[in-house]
């Protein structure tokens, strides 16, 4: 079996909650990150295909793709958009078992500790009254 000596030398470096650097693992990117690397993906393989002999039987036609309005600043005055055909990234993630997160989970983080009780809150209410 051929070892592959690329694996694990170029990789993403950041420093968690601690101030520690640690090298970023796949399950810790944002969807926005996962989602730029599923688009670079196809971008990459359609150059492929159009600019290459040897990739140029890539099937590509299994590629979920959506209608985008590519818009200019004299589209709203014109009314004309010309409109091209994506790659529809989401269809993609959605099909892999990616969801789209919940734009607010980011914001509320859950208790790290038992909320106090009313007695806890009398009694330190009371000492500060002293």
């Amino acid at each position: 079996m051929k070892e592959q000596r690329n694996f694990g030398k170029v990789s993403s470096i950041s420093s968690n909650f601690e101030g520690i650097m640690i090298q970023d693992r796949f399950e810790d990117f944002s969807h926005n990150t996962i989602s730029g690397f599923v688009e670079t993906a196809c971008k990459y393989l359609g150059f492929l295909k159009k600019e290459t002999h040897e990739f140029e039987s890539i099937d590509l036609t299994s590629n979920p793709v959506k209608q985008r309005a590519f818009t200019t600043t004299t589209t709203g005055t014109t009314g004309r958009k010309t409109y091209v055909i994506v790659t529809n990234v989401h269809a993609i993630l959605s099909e892999a078992g990616f969801k789209i997160p919940n734009t607010s989970a980011g914001h509320i983080q859950p208790l790290s500790e038992e909320v106090m009780t009313e007695e806890v809150i009398n009694n330190f209410m009371s000492f500060m009254r002293i």
